[in-house]
């Protein structure tokens, strides 16, 4: 019976990892998944060597303290590539790990598919030359990428982004939500998405919730704090405790569905803005990190924007407040014009959902099974 190595590190790839393999067992029912993942892959039968909890981490200083977590999880994962020998291995994301990987993988004789691309074109460019001499098969899930690679002269396939199988959940009115979390429905509401990381949220949360105080301290407005998944409920609690005076509630996501009842959201950089996107709702993308982690990633990083939505647009849909530019003050400032000018909210909606057009392709679990699958008859 072949075995499939699945690799990830990170709650999303975790969940997109959990959607391939349901997409491959409908295709081949003769296959075993063992790897990297959580709690979502291990319920669609993945045998868990090492779970994302003891791997995820954020910027080169969470990294280093993880240092020790990361060594044990690869060993492992290696033991069990030379005892089990995998017909094809998926690396989904998670490119610190994974690309430090494939080179072991290749050196035994595994096929590789990578999904999710590295984000070589923001920065590293020079790891275009790992994945051309290490993976059979890259798929990428932004239409921007396939020039990228195919300038490099990298094989690439473009399968469309897999937040489109995510479950959206039954849609919230604001009125429906409102009367479930006991606010009042003539309000602003705010959804605030801080992050999917513990270190993640140190940073950006306490951004967010100051940000609140001082746009109550203007107008009556109410928040929503949308919690990942693996965060636990108490963290985030104790970051609210230091707010007393801004009216926040905490509610586990669908985010989609969270944030279309929402008139206004915060956002973290990263896929949360690819959600608040497909919700419609205008919005604001801020990110933060330790400084010399920072100082370290901006010798590095070569892109325009940071948010996915304003590079797969090609231009600032929504403003991003990043580093030194993430303060209160800016922010407040920035959602109160925008509360207050109801023609910019509808040109923002207009251009988000235009975003979300382009990245529709397909299913993108199909299209990832579809080549390890043709690596499976082909080997």
């Amino acid at each position: 019976m072949p075995s499939i190595l699945i690799v990830t590190g990170e709650d999303s790839g975790e969940h997109y990892g959990a959607l391939l393999v349901r997409a491959l067992r409908e295709v081949r029912s003769d296959l075993r998944f063992w790897g990297s993942g959580g709690q979502q892959m291990e319920e669609a039968g993945v045998e868990l060597l090492v779970h994302v909890r003891d791997l995820s981490a954020i910027g080169p200083a969470a990294a280093l303290k993880n240092a020790a977590h990361y060594w044990r999880g690869f060993r492992r994962l290696m033991d069990g590539v030379q005892r089990r020998k995998p017909a094809v291995a998926v690396l989904i994301d998670f490119p610190e790990f994974n690309l430090r990987l494939a080179p072991r993988l290749k050196r035994f004789g595994i096929r590789v598919v990578y999904y999710i691309s590295p984000q070589l074109w923001a920065w590293r460019k020079n790891r275009a030359k790992i994945i051309r001499e290490h993976i059979d098969r890259m798929a990428v899930i932004f239409p921007f990428e396939v020039d990228w690679y195919a300038q490099v002269g990298i094989p690439v396939h473009y399968v469309g982004h897999p937040i489109f199988e995510k479950p959206a959940g039954a849609p919230f009115s604001k009125h429906e939500l409102c009367a479930r979390l006991g606010c009042d429905p003539d309000v602003p509401l705010v959804g605030l998405m801080p992050g999917s990381r513990v270190s993640e949220i140190d940073h950006i949360f306490p951004v967010m919730l100051e940000t609140g105080r001082l746009i109550c301290a203007r107008t009556p407005a109410q928040f929503l704090v949308i919690r990942a998944p693996h965060i636990p409920r108490q963290f985030l609690e104790r970051k609210l405790s230091a707010y007393p005076d801004v009216p926040v509630a905490v509610l586990d996501g669908p985010g989609i569905s969270l944030l279309r009842a929402c008139d206004l959201g915060l956002i973290k950089s990263g896929t949360a803005t690819v959600e608040a996107a497909i919700a419609g709702v205008p919005f604001l993308v801020l990110y933060r990190m330790p400084w010399w982690s920072w100082c370290y990633t901006r010798l590095l990083v070569d892109v325009p924007y940071v948010s996915l939505v304003n590079l797969v647009a090609g231009k600032e849909v929504v403003p991003e407040f990043v580093q030194a530019d993430a303060r209160p003050s800016l922010l407040a400032a920035e959602a109160l014009k925008l509360w207050s000018d109801p023609s910019r909210r509808l040109a923002m909606q207009e251009e988000l959902l235009a975003t979300v057009d382009r990245l529709r392709c397909g299913q993108a679990s199909a299209g990832v099974a579809q080549l390890v699958t043709h690596l499976l008859d082909h080997r």
